[in-house]
Parts: structure tokens; sequence; C-alpha cells
């Protein structure tokens, strides 16, 4: 409680009333996270994010999946969460929301790389395979269901 209160009151303080509503919310949150990654380390926990809001659908559509979260936290001991909204290209983030991202989190830094370079490899693996050969396959390259 106490720590809590410690960065509610260091967020106040940092808190520069004379910028936007936008540049303030990035403050705030930019100063949780770095609060969250302090207690992390001081518990041994390590994270990273992953984005892949911006990876094709049918990409993103293999990692998010219940059984290939599990099958990656097996292999790599590492917790793998979905956070975050997925944005429209050309779209603006909403205010206080952050693109959809893969939480990677672990006991080690070592576990934490491992867990995002096999992720990563299977998402370029993926995108390249939708980008190339996807229109042999039917999808590359089409945003309906219809061709005209």
């Amino acid at each position: 409680m106490r720590i809590a209160q410690e960065s509610i009151e260091r967020a106040l303080f940092e808190y520069k009333p004379s910028v936007s509503t936008e540049k303030g919310v990035e403050q705030a949150a930019k100063i949780i996270e770095e609060w969250v990654e302090r207690e992390n380390e001081k518990n041994n926990i390590f994270t990273c994010e992953l984005d892949i809001n911006d990876y094709p659908n049918v990409t993103r559509g293999k990692v998010l999946r219940k059984d290939f979260l599990e099958n990656m936290a097996e292999m790599t001991q590492c917790t793998v969460t979905i956070r975050g909204t997925f944005v429209e290209p050309g779209k603006k983030v909403p205010l206080g929301q952050k693109k959809i991202h893969l939480y990677i989190q672990g006991n080690t830094k070592t576990d934490v790389a491992h867990a995002y370079r096999e992720i990563k490899k299977i998402l370029d693996e993926s995108a390249l395979i939708y980008y190339t050969k996807g229109a042999t396959m039917g999808y590359a390259g089409k945003t309906g269901k219809y061709n005209i």
C-alpha cells in the first residue's frame, strides 16, 4: 500500500499541468511502467513486450491462439499474455492504451529472450508466407470474401 501511495505521489509530482492531456496520460503511463519494471526486477521477474498489431490478421491469429500460448509457455518457461487493443492501420492509438502486443514474463532474462526470439521467428515466417505465397493460397492482399 505504501509503495502504491509513493508511486502516485511521484506521478503527481512529475506531472506537468502545462502539457496536453494526451502528454500527461503518456507521462503517467510511463511512470507506472517504470515502477512495475523496478518491482519486477526486485522480485527477479523479467518481462518484455512484442508488438503484433501491425502483422497481418492471419499471422496474428497464429500467435493469439490459446494452444499456441500454452505450448510456448511449456517450451520456454515463460508466461505469454495478450495485452492492448487492436488499432487499424492509419488510426491513432486510443488515449491511455497500447497497440495489441504479447507480454512475455519469465524468471530469467535468457528465458524471456528465448521466448521473444521464438515468437518473433514464427511471426516473421508466417508474414513472409502471407506476403509472398498468399496469392496462390487464396488470401494475400484480399480484404473481403469475394472477388469482383
